[in-house]
């Protein structure tokens, strides 16, 4: 982990979790992923990734980010928020 990360998700009391994707939008919602940050802005939360339901792995900073695409309600979103 970086020291910036570590500073940032450890001694500022906020952690990195996984969301599920109906916190940020309807099943089959076809939106970018800055979108989705935007609506993450708006519950205090930094979106960083996400992980569709078929794949293994997350995807960090994904770019491009206007790109539109089709979000299943299975997906998941990585997201840095206040430790509850």
């Amino acid at each position: 982990m970086t020291r910036a990360l570590y500073y940032f998700v450890l001694e500022q009391g906020n952690e990195m979790c996984i969301k599920p994707a109906e916190l940020y939008l309807y099943d089959q919602e076809e939106l970018s992923f800055y979108d989705i940050v935007l609506w993450g802005r708006q519950r205090q939360e930094i979106v960083i990734g996400y992980r569709l339901v078929n794949t293994a792995r997350a995807m960090i900073n994904p770019s491009p980010k206007l790109e539109v695409r089709k979000w299943s309600h299975d997906d998941v979103f990585v997201v840095i928020s206040i430790s509850e």
